[in-house]
């Protein structure tokens, strides 16, 4: 289980200092909560690439495949029909069925993908623990902050936070 120290700001420059300063103590802006978007602040956080398209690939490749040998399988042994003298074995005749179910597969493994991703479904955060977290969709703005390296020091995170202008520092486990 992670911990993570959740400073209160009560202005967004306050938190974009806070968001700039930060790396300094080993430590990275896991998130802003913020009750309006604040210009600037997207690009100071870190963002992670989507990890989507692998499991859509496997899906399409599992599926399509799996619909390809199946056609193939009972064209060619199973019932063989010799229809006009056409050899039994002709691929092109099995290529539209596989690439539609292969594109449903896709959807479907990307779409669970993107819930496991997503930590979905997960009914209550630990965020909402805090009872001024309330504030981040109000008036107050927000920075959850995560350790870096393991030489994490929680006190010379938390005096950093103070100093940058947080009204309220907790400590929360994910």
């Amino acid at each position: 289980m992670t911990a993570m120290l959740l400073a209160e700001f009560e202005d967004s420059d306050r938190l974009k200092e806070a968001v700039r300063r930060l790396p300094e103590t080993d430590a990275f802006a896991h998130d802003a909560y913020t009750p309006f978007p604040v210009p600037g602040l997207p690009e100071m956080l870190p963002s992670h690439p989507p990890r989507v398209r692998g499991p859509m690939l496997v899906g399409f490749l599992f599926l399509a495949g799996g619909a390809f040998f199946m056609e193939w399988l009972s064209a060619t042994y199973l019932y063989p029909i010799n229809s006009g003298g056409r050899p039994l074995n002709s691929w092109q005749v099995f290529v539209l069925f596989p690439f539609e179910i292969g594109v449903l597969g896709a959807a479907a493994f990307g779409f669970v993908a993107l819930l496991w991703r997503n930590g979905l479904p997960r009914l209550n955060h630990p965020l909402f623990d805090v009872n001024r977290f309330v504030g981040a969709s109000q008036d107050r703005f927000f920075l959850a902050a995560a350790p870096a390296a393991p030489g994490y020091d929680a006190r010379r995170v938390h005096a950093m936070l103070v100093e940058c202008g947080a009204t309220n520092v907790v400590e929360v486990g994910l």
